[in-house]
């Protein structure tokens, strides 16, 4: 649900993310069988380290890449400075799911992440019996120099009154 929510406020039909293929099958499921039904398409990057694959599926219209801190179940380690500085590079919001790792291990937006993600069933709480996700923002993307890539975050309200960006940065 956090990756949902979080990934719906950054994209729209017609966008598209680049992703580690290093990622939670759940996830996996959520790009290939829900996104897409939306127009929202996704590639994977099979080399997590390689930032020449990562910036070469890069199109006009992504939106996010995404990844995993310590990937679910290979335990890959993202270098999460080398992706921030690509995502940083193209405008784009970089978002990783820092579940595995946990916020005791690693902090990613230290490292240039912009969303940040946890599912709060695994080892934040410790235990199976809560269902939850946390959603952190850094609060350094600019979504006023990427404004036309995230209309959404910029134009004013329905009522005209301030844009996303305006009311919450």
């Amino acid at each position: 649900a956090a990756t949902s929510v979080a990934l719906l406020g950054l994209l729209s039909a017609g966008q598209h993310i680049v992703s580690s293929n290093h990622i939670y099958e759940g996830t996996r499921g959520l790009f290939l069988d829900n996104l897409i039904r939306m127009g929202i398409e996704v590639d994977f990057v099979q080399n997590t380290d390689d930032a020449d694959e990562w910036e070469s599926l890069i199109r006009p219209e992504t939106r996010v890449l995404f990844a995993e801190s310590l990937s679910n179940a290979r335990n890959v380690v993202l270098d999460v400075e080398k992706i921030a500085a690509i995502a940083q590079r193209h405008g784009i919001a970089l978002v990783v799911d820092s579940t595995f790792a946990t916020p005791y291990l690693s902090r990613p937006i230290e490292h240039g992440a912009d969303v940040v993600i946890h599912s709060a069933s695994k080892f934040l709480a410790g235990q199976g019996a809560v269902i939850g996700g946390v959603i952190v923002d850094s609060g350094r993307f600019d979504a006023r120099r990427s404004g036309e890539q995230y209309p959404h975050l910029i134009a004013p309200a329905r009522n005209g009154g301030p844009s996303v960006f305006e009311r919450h940065g």
